[in-house]
């Protein structure tokens, strides 16, 4: 087992690796210059590594970016860059150029100017860089992550919803479990944010209570009682019970564990965000653990998890997940009815059409994924 979890592990981490790219300079002589950035000076002089060697010019050769820059104060900036070190962004704007902390930015967005169509398909890749891809994952899948989303902003998807109250904290709710009687709600809380542009850390807490019925997608693997031999009646339930241990088993198979009382899941999660060398989008790399109580159900239920989700392409996002969960059978372990491991492997991607839709499939159910965001 531990072997095969270096592998899978060790997969995860090189595909993530091989993810990563170059950045393309468009310059104003028509030349175009792709390799890794070594350094920048206060000068706006640019030392970049090429496949036939070091490569300099100036930022004064490279063809203007626009851009829209949000300060972690809550300004908004919008205008072109003119010049940028290892520390700073220069920013021409209609009140003059301005010097912008990279330790003081929340987002920045390139090229700001351009759009998508609504419903553009498109995997081609771009020559604009991006600091951040068009979707910040607060969950991988089923599995919360250390996002929250921004206040204001409404998230709607076939199983469920979810709301950011404040940039802190979100409340959702399993639309699904709801129309079938189980009243659940999710509180999530970001306890900690730190960082910059380069590298971000992220720390949420939450719960999901359901109120009337069991948390979903748990299941015991059991073996069935065919009989009993030492039955006794029982005036309360007017009903004959048979004690533990005093039946006789069938076969074994994977049982749904269910309640009509109340149940609840608590959270932490964690999230590293790393920006690629090349500018185009970010690495990020998750964990957490969760535990399940369901009433009338002796055992806490945990779940951990590991995963990494990083940007292919602005619009695209590839989705890596690794968790350990005995209380959730494979699709494999379901139909077989066999008990095989408890380590769940699942790969997938999300993309976005535009602002607000996305559509994303996985190897796992319910294997597609479609959500709005507002």
């Amino acid at each position: 087992m531990r072997e095969y979890l270096s592998v899978i592990i060790l997969t995860l981490m090189s595909i993530s690796l091989v993810l990563s790219e170059e950045r393309e300079f468009k310059l104003k002589s028509g030349n175009k210059i792709t390799g890794e950035i070594i350094e920048i000076d206060e000068a706006g002089n640019y030392k970049v590594l090429t496949s036939v060697g070091e490569v300099f010019f100036n930022s004064n050769d490279i063809v203007p970016e626009k851009v829209k820059i949000i300060t972690k104060d809550g300004d908004e900036i919008l205008g072109v860059l003119t010049n940028e070190d290892n520390n700073t962004f220069y920013v021409k704007s209609n009140i003059g150029v301005l010097s912008i902390s990279k330790n003081n930015v929340e987002l920045i967005d390139f090229n700001s100017n351009t759009s998508k169509d609504d419903w553009e398909f498109n995997l081609s890749k771009s020559d604009n860089r991006f600091y951040f891809g068009d979707e910040k994952l607060i969950d991988l899948w089923f599995d919360p992550t250390g996002n929250v989303l921004s206040e204001g902003t409404i998230y709607m998807s076939g199983l469920s919803t979810a709301y950011g109250l404040t940039d802190k904290f979100q409340i959702s709710i399993r639309v699904w479990d709801y129309l079938f009687g189980n009243v659940n709600i999710r509180p999530k809380y970001q306890i900690y944010k730190s960082g910059s542009l380069e590298k971000m850390e992220t720390v949420s807490v939450g719960a999901h209570l359901y109120l009337s019925g069991s948390v979903p997608h748990k299941w015991k693997w059991q073996s069935e009682r065919v009989g009993c031999y030492d039955d006794y009646y029982d005036e309360e339930t007017d009903s004959y019970i048979c004690e533990e241990g005093y039946y006789d088993e069938g076969p074994w198979n994977w049982k749904k564990i269910t309640s009509d009382n109340p149940s609840y899941e608590l959270f932490i999660a964690y999230t590293s965000s790393k920006l690629k060398s090349s500018g185009q989008g970010r690495i990020n790399y998750n964990a957490g653990v969760s535990i399940s109580s369901i009433d009338g159900y002796p055992d806490i239920m945990p779940r951990i998890w590991l995963g990494f989700d990083t940007d292919v392409r602005q619009s695209l996002k590839l989705i890596g997940l690794l968790a350990y969960d005995e209380y959730l059978p494979t699709i494999d372990e379901f139909f077989s009815g066999e008990e095989k491991a408890n380590i769940i492997l699942d790969f997938g991607f999300i993309y976005a059409f535009n602002e607000q839709f996305r559509l994303g499939a996985h190897l796992t159910s319910p294997f597609l994924a479609f959500y709005w965001k507002f």
